[in-house]
């Protein structure tokens, strides 16, 4: 929220020395003003921009997805509406989930080749891959993807990532061509 210890007092209707009693744990707060810290903490203009990224993913049509690598997997952040609507693998994972061995062999190459490439610290500005799954029926689904790092507002790196369907036939030409993901250095 990034509010002087002041200004927040002000804000909840208490002092500030009541406030850093509250911080150090020395006093607790009634109800009524548990109630509105939350009402302060959902409010629009304090929520986490990340929290509104996550938002914008969740809920996007399109196909779209954010990662992070965490405790030595690729986890899931979000997938797109899109994604969800796909069944399957998409529909039924939730965040923290660890991806590998979940999405396919081609997923699984990716996120070793962009775990390699340094694109979960932010070391790969942007990368391109081409991968296949199979949906929820079994049938066989191709993407081109092109993923960016984003930090979150902790400062940790997220991979956000957006996916275009593509036919087998240009899945294939996208791997015979050597395609399977490009990384793109810094300029």
């Amino acid at each position: 929220m990034n509010l002087k210890q002041i200004a927040l007092a002000e804000e909840l209707g208490v002092s500030q020395a009541f406030l850093s009693r509250l911080e150090t744990g020395v006093a607790s707060p009634s109800e009524a003003l548990c109630a509105r810290i939350k009402d302060l903490l959902e409010r629009p203009c304090n929520r986490l921009i990340f929290d509104d990224w996550r938002a914008t993913v969740a809920l996007s049509p399109a196909l779209s997805s954010l990662l992070a690598h965490e405790g030595g997997a690729v986890r899931l952040c979000e997938f797109s509406a899109g994604f969800r609507a796909l069944g399957g693998t998409f529909e039924t994972s939730r965040d923290g989930d660890a991806l590998e061995g979940l999405l396919g062999e081609d997923a699984d190459r990716q996120f070793v080749t962009l775990l390699d490439a340094g694109a979960f610290e932010g070391e790969a500005p942007v990368s391109e891959s081409t991968w296949r799954t199979r949906a929820a029926g079994g049938q066989p689904l191709c993407f081109h993807s092109v993923s960016v790092p984003v930090r979150d507002d902790f400062g940790r790196w997220r991979l956000h990532s957006t996916h275009t369907p593509i036919s087998p036939v240009r899945y294939r030409e996208r791997l015979d061509a050597g395609l399977e993901t490009v990384v793109k250095p810094r300029a």
